[in-house]
């Protein structure tokens, strides 16, 4: 390869001379098209000013005419007026209209790239305004568009011509001055062997001379490099021998450690005693998101929020103070993937040799399936013995009422015949009357209580969810509007029918309604926009079954966090005497649990309560038969 041909391709090879000018050619290109784009932008802004102004002058200068024209139906000068205003710069279409008629116009109107603008035309006539009508005008964006390109294309075009001659001179300039120098500087470093080392370094220089630069400081210290590294090459080679020998010995050992911790299913981590990671298992790197090498030399700062990173290190100190394992649980998300486990951590203080605290060696194990395994039984127990208590007190409650039924009706026809023997203004006769609506009373509980001990009486048939609310709210309305209460209702239509018995479930929604109503009343005896009751529906999806879940909300007083426990308990009620018998929540709930649901609850005392009716769609029920099919 001759030097000319060797010259050429030093020149156009991708160097640091063509980096340095394809650097300068886009910053040059990007700050031409920023500049163009600001000067684009200001002739647009400008040309829009200048259309904003002129609307403005219609506004003020021709109005007062088109409107005087219209009064005295003077057509052609109106259309005169018109045709003045298409004069004016960029118009397009200038329209009267009256009624969507058009009276006279001018121009032809497209609506794309265009500003339009109307003007209503009253006319005052003895005090009365009249309205004569719509001015319209339109004003069109293509010419602005069409000088924003030219002007682009003229300024881009002279911009680039001045960089392209600008770079091939710096290029040009940095190639004679430093490039092929670095040329020389590369040879000579690629043919460097143990044998060429006494072989000095020099610089071709021309003819011309104007002084050392740090080309020839760059040389110099190649040389002594040089004769350095000649006399520290056999040192070097002993010791690189030595070395890798002990270096394979220890990568053994590291690889045999390494593979056992990265094996574990727990979190494997080591810190220093300031909280610095020294190493980590593959499982941890997982919760980080991001690679040992990453980790290493960081702390739970670098990763986590603050407060989780306080509780980390607060676990650390312990775990040092004490001199022994300190066991905690704690909740974590993965950053890899987002899921969350509950870890059962033990932080281990770590010694060296001679008994001094390093650090802490921390292990962390998923138990978050055995802890939803011991939540799973605690709510089957608390379940089956709410079921238990429900079906015992069923059983009495049906039993007691059963008989006290008879004497019951025996003292309500003993007072009404002798509210019939008695005459009119008797106190007798009140008497009679008091015992008889006492007597009513106890009758509707026993009533209740009959329903409560047995589901019998209706069948079960097809219904729709919303037909079933609104027949519930048609019941109560009257009351709601009297209490002031108002109602917000998101039932949907498309929700699918259940088998169900409607009259039972308009009973529940009918005692959840009415819990709300008398809480809202009770924290608000006035009006006050809070005073609503929500009711809304949704489906969802829970062990592969369609479910139904209808939620009754009110912002009342809540339930007091010490009464939760015995909410659907008979006769257990917050309300006064005379008020309420305590039955309509056990009742509510007794009603779900037949129709294979769940009535459930939250709240926050003070503030709002929400009631769950979750009902399953295929909830096992016969229609032909009847019947459960269990």
């Amino acid at each position: 390869m001759n030097e000319g041909h060797l010259k050429r391709k030093r020149i156009f090879r991708w160097g640091i001379a063509q980096k340095f000018i394809v650097c300068l050619f886009i910053f040059s290109s990007l700050l031409t098209i920023i500049i163009t784009a600001v000067q684009l932008y200001t002739g647009y802004k400008s040309g829009f000013n200048l259309i904003r102004k002129s609307i403005q002058q219609v506004e003020k200068s021709y109005l007062d005419g088109i409107k005087k024209s219209l009064w005295i139906s003077d057509t052609e000068l109106l259309q005169t007026q018109i045709d003045g205003l298409m004069k004016l710069p960029d118009m397009q279409y200038v329209g009267v209209m009256n009624d969507n008629k058009v009276i006279a116009e001018a121009g032809i109107f497209k609506n794309k790239n265009v500003i339009s603008e109307e003007f209503p035309l009253p006319y005052t006539y003895h005090g009365k305004t009249i309205s004569l009508g719509t001015l319209r005008v339109v004003y069109t964006l293509e010419n602005i568009h069409s000088r924003l390109i030219r002007n682009a294309v003229v300024l881009i075009l002279s911009q680039g011509i001045i960089i392209l001659l600008v770079s091939c001179f710096i290029f040009f300039i940095f190639y004679l001055l430093v490039a092929r120098h670095l040329y020389e500087l590369v040879n000579y470093a690629s043919s460097l062997r143990v044998d060429t080392l006494k072989t000095p370094f020099r610089l071709k220089r021309g003819r011309t001379r104007w002084g050392e630069d740090e080309l020839d400081d760059l040389a110099k210290t190649i040389n002594m490099m040089r004769t350095n590294l000649n006399g520290s090459y056999t040192r070097l080679k002993e010791e690189v021998l030595e070395r890798k020998q002990a270096e394979k010995s220890l990568q053994k050992s590291e690889t045999h450690l390494r593979t056992l911790i990265n094996s574990l299913p727990d979190l494997v981590w080591l810190k220093d005693r300031n909280g610095v990671y020294l190493s980590c298992n593959a499982k941890f790197e997982r919760l980080f998101g991001a690679k040992e090498a990453q980790i290493v030399g960081k702390t739970d700062y670098d990763f986590l929020d603050e407060s989780l990173a306080d509780f980390f290190r607060e676990k650390d100190r312990l775990a040092m103070e004490q001199g022994g394992p300190s066991i905690n649980e704690e909740e974590i998300t993965y950053a890899d993937d987002g899921h969350t486990e509950l870890l059962e951590t033990i932080k281990s203080p770590m010694f060296d040799g001679k008994g001094n605290l390093i650090g802490v060696l921390g292990v962390g194990r998923d138990i978050t399936l055995r802890k939803k395994a011991e939540e799973e039984k605690l709510r089957l127990e608390q379940n089956l013995r709410q079921s238990q208590k429900m079906e015992a007190i069923g059983t009495l409650a049906g039993g007691v009422a059963h008989e006290i039924n008879n004497p019951i009706n025996g003292i309500m026809n003993y007072a009404q015949l002798i509210e019939d023997m008695t005459n009119d203004g008797s106190p007798i006769k009140d008497y009679a009357l008091e015992i008889t609506i006492e007597t009513k009373r106890v009758a509707t509980i026993v009533s209740n209580l009959l329903t409560f001990a047995r589901y019998e009486k209706e069948s079960h048939s097809p219904a729709r969810i919303k037909d079933i609310v609104d027949g519930t709210l048609s019941l109560i309305k009257t009351v709601l509007r009297r209490d002031q209460i108002s109602m917000e209702v998101d039932v949907s239509e498309d929700l699918p029918k259940i088998k169900c018995r409607s009259q039972q479930i308009q009973q529940v929604i009918m005692n959840l309604v009415t819990n709300a109503r008398d809480a809202l009343n009770e924290k608000y005896p006035d009006y006050d926009e809070n005073k609503k009751i929500i009711i809304s529906s949704n489906l969802f999806k829970k062990e592969r079954k369609d479910w139904i879940r209808i939620t009754v909300k009110d912002h009342g007083t809540g339930i007091e966090t010490d009464i939760k426990e015995r909410l659907f308990d008979p006769f257990f009620t917050t309300k006064h005497r005379g008020v309420g018998t305590g039955l309509g929540l056990s009742i509510s709930y007794g009603i779900v649990e037949d129709h294979h649901g769940k009535l459930t609850f939250r709240c926050e005392p003070g503030q709002y309560t929400e009631f769950y009716m979750d009902l399953p769609v295929d909830n096992g029920w016969d229609l032909e038969k009847n019947t459960k099919d269990c």
